[in-house]
């Protein structure tokens, strides 16, 4: 018997690392489907998620049992969905970058918009399709500076560091690991430190952070409880030294 699969419909999704479910471990964007693991409520389910492969409880309510296939991805930090193809029109809803639409194929362009399948309409500079990549991970992940940080987050809505690393790479085509000491141990080369250059990944004691030029990082940070760049000379000092420099 193959897996259950279910799909998140709504713009955010919360992950939680324990059955008592106080505290938020990741979320799963619009679009993202998860593999039900264990049933442990009426209310909550074990699952494993099928971009990353990432395992917490979830909500039920917010899972639909049918599966549709993305055509799309967002590729703005935030796309608003209107209920009518006009700017003036309702917005009926949001979805953070690399969310997961299917667009209707029943539906033209419409004033620049495009229709979603079953829900509204979307303004067509704010999606690719889902399986184009960028290519500068640095400066999707610069669209996300003042970002406020959310430990577990992984949204415009607030995200965490490891959360900024993975979002940017994984809309560049590689293939990228929740958690900083998964992605340490999983992604890239070593470097030396007098090597180090824009997009190379610095990794701290439970941190990470993608370097802007050769002497500044960019950071989600619960310092300064947003995403902002700092002196890198800062950053090793607070988290007590690097423990790895990577280069993709």
């Amino acid at each position: 018997m193959s897996p259950q699969t279910k799909q998140n419909r709504q713009p955010l999704l919360s992950m939680f690392k324990n059955e008592s479910c106080d505290e938020l471990s990741t979320e799963i964007l619009f679009g993202e489907s998860v593999e039900i693991l264990e049933t442990i409520s009426e209310n909550f389910v074990r699952a494993k998620t099928c971009r990353d492969h990432y395992e917490g409880y979830i909500r039920t309510e917010s899972l639909a049992d049918d599966v549709i296939p993305p055509t799309h991805k967002i590729i703005a930090p935030l796309a608003h969905i209107y209920e009518r193809p006009d700017f003036k029109s309702l917005m009926i809803g949001a979805l953070s970058f690399q969310s997961f639409i299917a667009i209707d194929p029943d539906q033209g362009e419409e004033n620049g918009f495009i229709k979603t399948l079953g829900w509204g309409w979307v303004w067509k500079n704010h999606i690719v399709d889902h399986n184009q990549s960028m290519r500068d991970h640095t400066l999707l992940a610069e669209k996300f500076l003042h970002t406020p940080y959310l430990w577990g987050g992984r949204s415009v809505f607030g995200l965490d560091c490891s959360a900024l690393v993975q979002l940017s790479l994984i809309a560049c085509g590689y293939e990228c690991p929740r958690d900083s000491h998964m992605q340490e141990k999983e992604i890239g080369t070593n470097i030396p430190r007098d090597n180090l250059a824009r997009g190379d990944l610095v990794f701290f004691k439970g941190h990470v952070g993608i370097m802007t030029g050769q002497n500044h990082i960019l950071n989600a940070t619960a310092r300064h409880m947003h995403s902002c760049i700092e002196k890198l000379n800062d950053v090793e000092k607070f988290y007590n030294g690097i423990t790895s420099m990577k280069r993709l």
